[in-house]
């Protein structure tokens, strides 16, 4: 039996013969849940591989389970076809991802430094991707404090051929609530800000898809640090990481190269190959 502890509840998902079941269990990093550890165990006795998603996840479920029963496989597959979108858009947009935003003072000194570049760097754009009862205030806020500088000059036009009397925003929110419309709402970033105490792998799949820098608050397995992103547990380390990239055009490209290529570890052929490896090693096909 495999266990893939990744989704959003048990399910059958295969059959290989009639008595050997692949069977889902919930411990996405997307949802924050821990796994029925007493289930897996069970499971593990009666020959199970467990399978999870993350580094984080592995680590922690090798210190209950035997080591050599656990396998790490991504959940998401980088999409080749969405690299280098970010490229279509004039503005420098850093999609800042905050699930179920809610006020709080670390919140709000990430808030006030991204203002502050905001008024360095006339190019950047700020977008807030989640979905949440705090995200008009900060909007407001962003107003309130940047007056005539929350909005592009006029002049001022996109790929998106917009007008030139038209008056653009820097700061917008883009309610996200699931996979889809997440992916959608990162596709124009530059860079991705995700600051929870866990990276969201989903989120970290897509930045490597995209082939833009990713920043995060703990390790997280689609970024090496240096090479396409930075980890951020200070307002100075912030500040840092996105100059580099917003200054230094030769680092962003550099960067986007590093993750072309480090991309490739998670593509689907990829993930296809380590599914088959743990399938034949359980006896299917």
């Amino acid at each position: 039996m495999i266990v893939n502890a990744t989704n959003a509840k048990l399910a059958v998902v295969a059959r290989v013969t009639t008595s050997l079941a692949h069977v889902t269990l919930n411990v996405s990093s997307r949802d924050n849940l821990t796994p029925d550890m007493a289930q897996l165990q069970a499971l593990q006795t009666r020959g199970s591989q467990v399978v999870t998603t993350t580094t984080h996840q592995k680590a922690a479920l090798t210190k209950q389970l035997s080591a050599e029963t656990v396998q790490q496989i991504a959940a998401w597959p980088t999409q080749p076809d969405s690299f280098g979108t970010s490229s279509q858009y004039r503005e420098e947009i850093i999609a800042w991802y905050v699930p179920n935003f809610e006020g709080s003072y670390e919140r709000q000194v990430t808030f006030e430094k991204l203002m502050q570049l905001m008024v360095a760097y006339p190019m950047m754009a700020v977008w807030i991707v989640g979905d949440g009862p705090a995200m008009d205030f900060y909007l407001q806020w962003a107003q309130e404090t940047l007056g005539d500088e929350f909005y592009f000059p006029k002049e001022y036009s996109t790929y998106k051929q917009q007008k030139n009397d038209e008056v653009k925003p820097r700061v917008a929110l883009k309610v996200a609530t699931d996979a889809q419309t997440t992916y959608r709402a990162l596709l124009p970033a530059r860079m991705i800000l995700d600051l929870g105490d866990q990276p969201d792998d989903f989120v970290g799949s897509t930045a490597l898809t995209l082939g833009v820098p990713y920043f995060t608050k703990t390790p997280s397995d689609f970024m090496v640090v240096g090479d396409n992103g930075a980890l951020v547990t200070t307002v100075e380390e912030l500040d840092t990481g996105l100059s580099r990239y917003l200054y230094r055009l030769n680092e962003w490209t550099q960067a986007r190269t590093f993750a072309e290529s480090f991309a490739k570890r998670f593509d689907n052929a990829h993930l296809v190959s380590a599914w088959q490896q743990v399938l034949s090693a359980q006896g299917g096909q």
